[in-house]
């Protein structure tokens, strides 16, 4: 089981091909990827808070570099945040709210995917895989803007709710 962190970038998703490619091959399974709604490497103020499109791009570079599994996570469902406890981390919402949040809805996708295709037959394909390196020279959709995150955050503080939509 691998924890590749809370960063929105590839570089730690290349330990999963790494494990991959170890001969014989062995199973990854991600058990802390980036969660919906977390401070992008710790850094809220300047990186943001995550947003489903993230868990949705860990998830492919996960699926696509090799591995035989993926979780999800919630930065306020990990500590049932509410008004009544003490917050962790800056979480944006109560959990009663953030349960509801797209990335959850969305790993149904992953899930499909990895059952689609004969366990014990499928091979990574990185080249599917586009490195939000580029998003600079030429946006994607798989790789939103990064000031995505201080978006929402400002619609989270001012009572505004936004989504990514499904790719």
């Amino acid at each position: 089981m691998r924890q590749n962190g809370h960063r929105a970038e590839f570089e730690s998703y290349k330990n999963t091909r790494a494990d991959y490619d170890r001969q014989p091959a062995k199973p990854v399974i991600d058990g802390e990827p980036i969660y919906e709604g977390h401070p992008v490497s710790f850094k809220a103020e300047e990186f943001g808070h995550s947003i489903a499109a993230d868990c949705r791009r860990a998830l492919y570079w996960d699926l696509f570099t090799g591995a035989c599994g993926h979780t999800y996570g919630h930065h306020t469902m990990w500590q049932f945040y509410d008004s009544t406890r003490e917050p962790k981390n800056n979480p944006l919402l109560p959990w009663r709210e953030a349960i509801d949040d797209p990335g959850a809805t969305q790993m149904i996708h992953g899930r499909r995917l990895i059952e689609s295709r004969p366990v014990l037959s499928r091979i990574p394909d990185d080249s599917l895989i586009v490195s939000c390196q580029t998003r600079h020279v030429h946006p994607r959709p798989a790789c939103p803007p990064v000031r995505r995150h201080a978006r929402r955050r400002w619609q989270l503080r001012h009572g505004l709710r936004s989504h990514w939509p499904a790719f």
